[in-house]
């Protein structure tokens, strides 16, 4: 019988070996935590059975932010060229998504950095026209962290017709966008006179419908503020759905104090 390998010892396989290999070990991923995950981990894998040195943070960085793009745009919420992304990068510069590429083209390299002032520190493809908002909510809020403006569909819609998105209706979405989601009044896109409008929402909220012209989430880091990107449009459908078939039904307080009280108990098995 062959013997297992000792703990330490390194695992030498041939290169087709390694191939074989990891592409079964991401299926039965695939399986078990889900397609988007796998994908993720798959990188890290192909260096683990191969034995090439780790990926350096910023490499593992720009190349999230274009997956990050590609599934949002794979989603539908972002249409041709427009929409955003951008990361903190370190507490003096970001990396934003370039202007005029589809974001489900785009490569690692293709990324702007910006220091916070909004100059080029990279050479090669101009940033996003809205930089400016993407560097105005970094100046106000540092646990910020990562920015995804996007127009999705029905949520657009929402803001195209000047309703907020503030009523307890998805535990889901009462979680991840609370307190509300506001429609911030209208500014032309990438002008100064956007980030103001903006300006008075950024403490206290983490999501936000631009008046006829799309949506903004924020998180901690970029997989949260993509997750609100998506809630937020889910919610929008639901919403839209609900009140064709006569209406939502809210939410009571005790529901909402069940919530909370939930996401702020630690686990059994810590208790």
């Amino acid at each position: 019988m062959t013997p297992f390998p000792e703990p330490n010892a390194k695992l030498e396989l041939a290169p087709d070996q390694a191939e074989s290999l990891a592409r079964r070990l991401t299926l039965r991923l695939a399986q078990d935590l889900g397609p988007e995950e796998a994908i993720r981990l798959l990188p890290a894998l192909v260096r683990a059975l191969t034995g090439a040195p780790p990926e350096p943070a910023q490499a593992r960085l720009r190349r999230e932010v274009v997956q990050a793009a590609r599934r949002l745009a794979d989603l539908g919420l972002m249409a041709g060229t427009a929409g955003n992304l951008s990361v903190r990068e370190a507490p003096s510069h970001m990396l934003i998504t370039p202007a005029g590429l589809r974001k489900g083209e785009m490569r690692p390299d293709d990324l702007v950095r910006l220091d916070m002032n909004g100059n080029q520190l990279s050479p090669g493809l101009r940033p996003s026209s809205e930089f400016r908002m993407h560097l105005g909510v970094y100046g106000v809020r540092p646990d910020v962290n990562a920015v995804v403006h996007t127009h999705p569909p029905h949520a657009t819609a929402f803001a195209a017709a000047g309703i907020p998105l503030d009523r307890p209706v998805l535990a889901e979405a009462v979680l991840l966008l609370s307190p509300k989601v506001p429609v911030v009044p209208f500014g032309a896109p990438s002008s100064q006179q956007l980030v103001d409008h903006l300006q008075p929402w950024l403490a206290d909220h983490n999501a936000f419908l631009l008046a006829n012209h799309g949506a903004v989430c924020l998180g901690r880091d970029l997989a949260e503020a993509v997750q609100r990107t998506e809630t937020l449009e889910f919610l929008a459908r639901v919403l839209l759905a609900a009140r064709m078939l006569g209406g939502e039904n809210l939410l009571t307080h005790a529901d909402l104090r069940s919530l909370r009280q939930t996401r702020t108990e630690p686990p059994a098995d810590s208790r």
